[in-house]
């Protein structure tokens, strides 16, 4: 199963890097521990400046590095998704490996070391070691872990639905040979209504829905009982081509649209474009839009990770609850 990327786990992007024995000799780290570097495991180390400067998901990719050098675990659920390239909801606030036969749970805490002394070390995530059954096989890239299919069906059977929806709407995207393996994987899980959960979670994924904050805001809306809306609707009017927007509702004539640093940021979405003149351009089409009597409503992660928000802010707008079409 592949999905759309996230950041490879083995690129940290920018100055945050793993330093080793490995990549810097034995005599070099010794002197370069005892000034500005920080342990991460035994062994595993980085600049200390780089950590505190660096985002929460360089964070996370490089504490995935550190650790498959010290111990070489083999991922699961969350971290076997970030290992394959797949995104997911936010990022991980734990590591997650197989127990094999060992201890399982949460693993005691590594102290981390700078210039010789214990210090804090902000963004640093637990690490817990899970008991899987029925895994098939072990697939090794940059690291070891369980296939994807997997470890998605694992977050579809037991992660909250804005986690879960996040790996459907990656697997319909790449298509139907993915939501197959996942569903294969669901089904050696135990009869009952998780699996069942699972299983309804991971139809209910659609293709359109091209990020993770889409796919948690559609786990709000669809968690909440409201109608599902259409996804990358497209508008034009006397001028051409206007928006394909995130969500609409034909009977409101209602727009919903997820507001994101990545727009106007990421160059695969700026075209060359400065924050500014994506504002602006933004600006047009809204008029645009709301010259052809559209309701627009917008929301950003804040909205997502505190549902009430949305809930009221789409509630305000006209749509209506049905306990009946609820998704768990």
């Amino acid at each position: 199963m592949t999905m759309h990327p996230a950041t490879a786990a083995h690129h940290p992007p920018g100055p945050l890097r793993l330093v080793n024995s490995a990549n810097t000799g034995n005599t070099v780290l010794r002197r370069l521990a005892r000034t500005s570097l920080v342990r991460l495991y035994p062994g595993q180390y980085t600049e200390l400046s780089a950590w505190l400067e660096a985002s929460a998901r360089a964070r996370y990719e490089l504490q995935l590095e550190a650790l498959r050098h010290h111990s070489n675990p083999v991922f699961c659920c969350e971290s076997a998704l970030t290992v394959h390239g797949i995104a997911t909801f936010g990022v991980p606030r734990r590591i997650t490996t197989l127990a094999h036969g060992g201890r399982h749970g949460l693993q005691s805490e590594t102290q981390h070391l700078a210039k010789g002394a214990a210090v804090s070390l902000p963004g640093f995530v637990p690490h817990v070691r899970h008991r899987h059954e029925g895994i098939s096989q072990l697939t090794t890239s940059w690291a070891s872990s369980v296939p994807a299919a997997h470890a998605g069906a694992q977050i579809l059977l037991r992660a909250p639905l804005t986690h879960a929806l996040t790996v459907s709407d990656g697997a319909a995207r790449s298509g139907e040979w993915a939501q197959a393996a996942v569903a294969a994987e669901i089904r050696t899980s135990r009869p009952g209504p998780r699996r069942n959960r699972a299983l309804l979670r991971l139809e209910a994924g659609r293709a359109g829905a091209q990020s993770p904050a889409e796919s948690g805001s559609r786990a709000v809306i669809l968690g909440a009982g409201f109608p599902e809306p259409e996804l990358q609707h497209r508008f034009e009017d006397e001028l051409g081509f206007v928006a394909q927007v995130d969500a609409w509702w034909d009977h409101l004539r209602l727009v919903g649209e997820v507001d994101g640093e990545v727009k106007y940021t990421n160059p695969a979405m700026t075209n060359g474009r400065g924050p500014l003149d994506v504002l602006r351009d933004e600006k047009r089409r809204e008029n645009r839009l709301l010259a052809q009597g559209i309701q627009l409503r917008r929301w950003g992660w804040a909205e997502i990770v505190h549902p009430e928000r949305l809930i009221a802010l789409l509630g305000a707008a006209g749509l209506r609850t049905d306990s009946r079409a609820v998704l768990r």
